[in-house]
């Protein structure tokens, strides 16, 4: 898992977030393989229409995503992208979601599933905008050294803030899962993350920019929507088939305790005559006098 997260992380240095982040539905389609196969979990025709549309949606969205080739140092990533309109416009929106959605999580953060993996959808958008300056200044310290750009401080605050963002989002991420089950906060949170994440990065770094024509951007999205809908059909079966386990847990311990009386009423007999009196005393209060 650690090993599988630095590689995304690392994958922000190397592509744009509109690719990177929406492969998260991946994840998604090997835990179903991995329960099926070794877990023995039912897989049905739900599942397969989730896993083809995951399938559909990662290829559109590696064809018509954004092309950009952004070479940040740690002066250009200040001057061409921290100093602008378009860093102070989403560092505003930003601050005030975040004030907006703390005290929503107080007053409806056990009625809806939406509120913790929005407002974790918002930290976390800030966790891949500090990822993707991050990730490109280590990849070009392993290409042309680690000479002039981590110097600077930007390398190191981009990783403070990343490390913090990412712990509050988990954070209000756990809060949901300890609220609702784990097949109810996955396609919610993947839905919410990915367009906060993709919206933010593209914006910040103006990737969209990038976009030939509306139909890229069209077809770029019906993707992220075939992807996020993949997901969902995915954990809507997992939701189908824990109900269905605890039930029968439930069906079995009632079998069992069914069980256990039958047996106790067995040694009602002649040899514990002790017990058979106790329990006719219990049916008669005459008994003790």
């Amino acid at each position: 898992m650690v090993v599988g997260e630095l590689g995304n992380l690392a994958a922000y240095g190397f592509a744009p977030a509109a690719i990177v982040t929406p492969m998260g539905a991946i994840g998604v389609v090997c835990n179903l393989f991995i329960t099926t196969m070794i877990l023995k979990e039912k897989c049905n025709a739900v599942n397969v229409a989730g896993i083809v549309c995951v399938i559909g949606g990662i290829i559109l969205i590696v064809v018509f995503a954004p092309r950009t080739n952004i070479d940040i140092t740690s002066n250009s990533v200040v001057q061409q992208y921290i100093l602008t309109n378009q860093m102070g416009f989403y560092l505003i929106m930003w601050t005030t979601l975040f004030v907006m959605m703390l005290p929503l999580c107080k007053r409806f953060g056990e009625k809806s599933v939406a509120i913790y993996v929005a407002t974790g959808s918002v930290v976390a958008s800030l966790t891949i905008v500090s990822a993707k300056v991050f990730s490109s200044l280590v990849t070009r310290g392993v290409t042309k050294g680690f000479d002039k750009d981590w110097i600077s401080p930007v390398p190191y605050l981009a990783l403070l803030f990343l490390v913090t963002t990412a712990v509050g989002s988990m954070h209000f991420i756990n809060m949901a899962m300890m609220k609702f089950g784990n097949s109810q906060v996955v396609p919610v949170y993947y839905a919410m993350f990915t367009t906060a994440s993709v919206g933010s990065v593209g914006f910040v770094f103006r990737e969209f920019s990038c976009m030939n024509t509306v139909g890229q951007a069209v077809v770029f999205a019906i993707g992220i929507t075939l992807a996020v809908a993949g997901v969902c059909l995915v954990q809507f079966q997992f939701k189908d088939a824990a109900e269905g386990e605890e039930e029968d847990v439930g069906k079995n311990g009632n079998a069992n305790e069914e069980d256990e009386d039958l047996e106790e009423s067995r040694c009602d007999g002649p040899q514990n005559p002790v017990r058979r009196s106790k329990a006719g005393s219990d049916h008669n209060p005459a008994s003790i006098l």
